[in-house]
């Protein structure tokens, strides 16, 4: 099995247990205290056994109160996830996103990524609270409730420009890169079913 110490750059002196991820760094820095980040995932995933196929790959980022993580997650489950980034004391903010894409080099990688829909929205730069237009593939309107059940079709939004349209900062991906989270998307229909339909909220409970 190859040496994964060859994997951390900059390490300064060599860890006291081999780890699965390039480098470590920790700074005062408030938005990065205590983080794991993997500089070369093509040797990680030679070390694994199985070589380095962006295809079937998916980036899963994620976060449990004040830790995020990121994780390479493959499509059909056929190989186990490869973690790429772990951030203690990191809350899930634009800068926080930006700072992690920037360690893994996702610009090098360009992975397909999913995630909640917060996670959604700050790669892409959107506001988070009180929108008028929070989803980043058309132009619903949150506030025209009216019509929330009436109109099938809203419009296609065509841009992600700051300052537009609940857009506050430039999107760190492509919108196309991304897949909608379907479990999300299941519970807050159901969420919403709920809601407007009272006896159904009753039969839940």
């Amino acid at each position: 099995m190859p040496d994964l110490y060859n994997a951390w750059p900059d390490a300064g002196q060599r860890p006291k247990k081999q780890n699965m991820s390039g480098e470590i760094r920790t700074s005062g820095n408030p938005t990065l205290e205590d983080g794991v980040f993997c500089s070369d995932v093509c040797y990680v995933m030679e070390v694994l056994g199985h070589g380095y196929n962006p295809d079937p790959l998916r980036l899963f980022i994620d976060s449990l109160k004040v830790i995020l993580k990121v994780v390479l997650l493959h499509n059909g489950n056929r190989f186990p996830f490869v973690p790429l980034a772990h951030a203690a004391n990191m809350k899930e903010i634009y800068e926080s996103m930006k700072l992690l894409l920037g360690k893994i080099k996702y610009d090098e990688f360009k992975w397909k990524l999913c995630g909640d829909l917060k996670v959604v929205a700050l790669l892409l730069g959107m506001q988070l609270g009180y929108t008028k237009y929070c989803y980043f593939l058309c132009e619903w309107d949150n506030r025209d409730k009216k019509n929330h059940y009436v109109n099938k079709r809203w419009p296609k939004r065509t841009s992600l420009m700051p300052g537009e349209k609940n857009v506050v900062d430039f999107p760190l991906v492509l919108p196309e890169k991304i897949y909608l989270p379907p479990l999300h998307i299941k519970l807050s229909l159901i969420k919403k079913l709920c809601e407007n339909r009272p006896w159904i909220r009753i039969c839940v409970e």
